[in-house]
């Protein structure tokens, strides 16, 4: 009798033990249900606009499973990630339209970057500039002026000016064909470069920017081209006009008592007409007058030393 007892008693406790273990078995079911799938909670860092189609990696390395891929334009989040100054970096990523896409792109795959860090996004959008379309460089141009204008005064903020100022004088001669708005581009760069304080650095770089500015400006005709000047040759004085000219230069030093000057000027005309039958005229007034000048000072000097 005790013995059926005791079997009894055995099989109830069988029995609870299974049915704690369905117990424990359903509700780890439910509760993966409920939170096995819940997605990771992140902080959103920034914005960003997708630049060309890309890849989601699960991890910041192109060797690792991807997580799907995004289009151009897309609009994404910055992930509790912020990239360094380099745009190969590694950013994590989401689209806005489906939080629960997200996984690692390249910052070279990034647009119109607006994050916590002022700083990177000037930076950013200043390594975009050299491979902008003239469509769409002018508001670049634009948008990154407008940064520039908060941040605190730097070389580096001297160097992007002098870069602006470039590009728009690239974009001005793209569009030279109308007149109107590579004037406007060209008074822009004047306006970046002016930007520069006067005791910067990067001063002694921005005359190479100058002097596209002045190019553009002249093909536009606004100046005159400085090198399309051509100066008149300076004709060689002739042999006569230069005797004329010391025989006009003695007469004076003679009216006015310079008598050695007089016969040095005579002398010279004489030289250099010596020999030309064209110039015997005014060769034989030039030896007159040497000859009258060195008389006169010849009595000049005698009578200086009679005063004595």
């Amino acid at each position: 009798m005790s013995s059926n007892r005791g079997v009894g008693r055995g099989y109830r406790v069988a029995g609870l033990v299974v049915c704690l273990l369905a117990v424990m078995a359903i509700t780890a079911a439910i509760t993966l249900a409920l939170f096995g799938t819940r997605e990771p909670t992140f902080a959103s860092f920034g914005t960003a606009v997708v630049d060309t189609p890309v890849s989601l990696h699960r991890q910041p390395s192109e060797d690792t499973e991807t997580a799907g891929t995004l289009e151009a334009g897309e609009p994404v989040e910055i992930l509790e990630y912020v990239p360094q100054k380099t745009l190969d970096a590694w950013v994590l990523i989401r689209p806005k339209q489906n939080v629960k896409l997200y996984g690692y792109a390249p910052l070279r795959s990034l647009d119109h970057l607006e994050t916590k860090n002022e700083e990177l996004d000037l930076w950013h959008a200043m390594q975009l500039l050299a491979q902008a379309s003239p469509a769409d460089l002018k508001d670049r141009l634009t948008s990154i002026g407008d940064m520039l204008k908060t941040a605190p005064p730097s070389e580096e903020k001297d160097r992007s000016y002098q870069t602006l100022a470039s590009e728009s004088v690239r974009l001005a001669n793209d569009r030279i064909d109308n007149p109107d708005e590579a004037r406007t581009l060209v008074t822009s760069a004047e306006t970046y470069l002016d930007r520069i304080p006067p005791d910067s650095p990067v001063v002694p770089e921005t005359e190479e920017v100058r002097a596209a500015i002045q190019k553009v400006r002249i093909t536009l005709g606004d100046i005159h081209d400085p090198a399309a000047e051509v100066k008149a040759p300076v004709e060689p004085a002739s042999p006569r006009g230069e005797i004329t000219r010391l025989l006009k230069e003695a007469t004076a030093a003679f009216d006015n008592g310079r008598y050695a000057r007089a016969a040095n000027l005579s002398q010279q005309a004489v030289a250099k007409g010596q020999g030309k039958r064209d110039l015997t005229k005014l060769v034989d007034q030039a030896r007159a007058l040497q000859k009258k000048a060195e008389t006169a000072q010849e009595e000049y000097e005698k009578v200086n030393i009679q005063s004595r």
